[in-house]
């Protein structure tokens, strides 16, 4: 087991808290970082990091936009 830091990074970067970890290996550490995005809810991003080494940055998912009507698409080009 290794012990592993998840940052949870706001919009601008910042990181405000820390979770620590004890896992198997970088796998189980990635798998972790989604539960971390899910748990803060403000985060953007998750940066995990085992000592001094960057294991990776997990990143949430951009949202699509759901536009109720296709003219609303900001690529909407007018059939006439």
């Amino acid at each position: 087991m290794a012990a592993f830091l998840f940052y949870p990074r706001l919009p601008d970067g910042a990181c405000l808290t820390f979770v620590m970890a004890n896992l198997a290996n970088d796998g189980a550490a990635l798998e972790h970082a989604v539960q971390v995005l899910n748990d803060h809810a403000s985060a953007m991003a998750v940066s995990v990091w085992q000592g001094e080494r960057h294991v990776a940055t997990y990143r949430r998912p951009a949202a699509r936009p759901s536009w109720k009507d296709p003219s609303e698409t900001p690529w909407a080009i007018p059939c006439s």
